[in-house]
């Protein structure tokens, strides 16, 4: 947090949601994790699978064993999903009916999807210098515009609040 205090333009938008809220009241923790896996996944996952196929020299192909490997990721994420699901259910069921209308339409299958799709579309122009700045940041810039809308303050106090 003192890291980005003092340097808070060097922050990528992506994250900037996260630090701007932390000392805001009414959200819940569970707000803050997704908006973190929003930053994570649709604003540095595509640049590492880049990395790693300029390190690699290959392609990003639909049916690679690099992309098989990302999607191998996939269930073992929803499982964790669902059993986070389950425990804001059984923690306190009427306050997740409160953040599961602010995060409806926030899927980690989806993101990642998503990611790999950029990830593919970044690969194309890696090396037109204006046109990648440009398209990295605006996914940086939509990216954080997602995080914001994530981290929207809940009506009820309920215990799962930060």
């Amino acid at each position: 947090m003192k890291a980005y205090l003092r340097t808070r333009p060097a922050t990528p938008h992506a994250w900037n949601p996260l630090f701007d809220a932390n000392d805001q009241r009414g959200l819940a923790r569970l707000q803050f994790a997704l908006a973190g896996m929003n930053a994570h996944i649709n604003r540095d996952l595509m640049r590492a699978v880049v990395d790693v196929y300029q390190e690699t020299q290959t392609d990003p192909e639909d049916d690679s064993p690099e992309k098989r490997d990302f999607d191998r990721l996939n269930p073992i994420l929803e499982e964790v999903e669902t059993e986070v699901h389950d425990w804001y259910l059984k923690t306190d069921a009427a306050f997740f009916d409160e953040v599961e209308t602010v995060l409806a339409g926030w899927s980690l299958r989806h993101a990642r999807e998503t990611a790999w799709n950029q990830a593919q579309g970044l690969w194309l122009i890696r090396n037109v210098e204006s046109v990648r700045d440009r398209y990295l940041q605006s996914i940086d810039k939509f990216v954080g515009f997602a995080g914001r809308s994530l981290l929207v303050p809940l009506p009820k106090q309920g215990s799962c609040l930060k």
